[in-house]
């Protein structure tokens, strides 16, 4: 699992792009890849290539989406 920061237009946005499978072994360090840090105006994750393979991965995906949501940003 890889998750990269992409460039964007913008320095008010973030943007992700995931490859790889998440599953439960690898959901904390999924959620760690994400820069909550800061409060961007947008937020987009690419998961065209990316696989959750169990409900502990797909809790961790909810669980990124929810504290951007939680800010506004998506």
């Amino acid at each position: 699992m890889n998750v990269q920061k992409l460039p964007t237009e913008s320095t008010d946005d973030l943007a992700y792009e995931v490859t790889g499978q998440v599953f439960f072994a690898s959901a904390d360090n999924f959620i760690a890849q994400f820069d909550f840090s800061t409060q961007p105006k947008t937020v987009s994750i690419d998961l065209t290539h990316a696989h959750f393979g169990d409900i502990t991965a797909i809790s961790s995906l909810d669980k990124v989406v929810l504290k951007y949501l939680k800010w506004g940003q998506m």
